[in-house]
């Protein structure tokens, strides 16, 4: 990737773990990177994105997909900007840029999976009668799609509980999923998860 590409985009911390694994094969890889713009989505993949690639995030306080294609297209680039991506992306960030002039080259860098017990641990959670949960948050469209079909299959009354959105690309796959989102968190920050709880 050397002299191809203008910057990274990573939106997962997940991205960034799988492009660690494959920049310890190529030698000075991430060095290189150093001189490029990298942008990330959210303070978590920025952390992450330093301690495993020793990167500077930009544009992690934008929160969404959409508010970070504003931060990236203030500049222009030469050559594609490189989106190590999931199996289960959205087209939202790539698109956006690319209706904006900005050539994006996706690489699919992990699968995204369920948890193998993922089943067993929300039927222990709600058979836990003193405590059964007041609210959902959902991460992240897969989120929802791992586990609707477990919570759905366990009679967990969903449309009576308080379904938390991390931001707006969650939101929707919710409501498609003909969900009551209650509240919509907008930056994947604890701070502001917390706000969007007890709104």
């Amino acid at each position: 990737w050397d002299g191809t590409i203008s910057g990274l985009v990573f939106t997962s911390p997940r991205g960034v773990h799988a492009v660690k694994l494959c920049v310890k094969t190529v030698q000075n890889l991430s060095s290189k990177w150093q001189k490029l713009p990298t942008f990330v989505v959210g303070e978590g993949t920025a952390q992450v994105l330093q301690s495993q690639l020793g990167l500077e995030g930009q544009g992690r306080e934008a929160g969404s997909a959409t508010n970070l294609v504003e931060f990236i297209s203030r500049s222009s680039y030469a050559r594609p900007l490189l989106f190590p991506c999931g199996s289960l992306k959205r087209d939202t960030l790539p698109r956006q840029l690319m209706e904006k002039g900005i050539a994006v080259h996706m690489v699919t860098v992990y699968k995204t999976r369920p948890h193998p017990q993922l089943e067993s641990n929300l039927r222990c959670i709600i058979n836990f009668e003193e405590a059964f949960p007041e609210y959902i948050v959902y991460f992240s469209p897969s989120g929802l799609k791992f586990s609707l079909p477990a919570l759905e299959k366990l009679e967990v009354p969903l449309h009576h509980l308080k379904i938390v959105a991390i931001g707006p690309t969650t939101d929707s796959a919710i409501r498609e999923s003909q969900l009551p989102v209650w509240s919509i968190c907008s930056k994947p920050t604890p701070d502001d998860l917390v706000s969007a709880i007890l709104k």
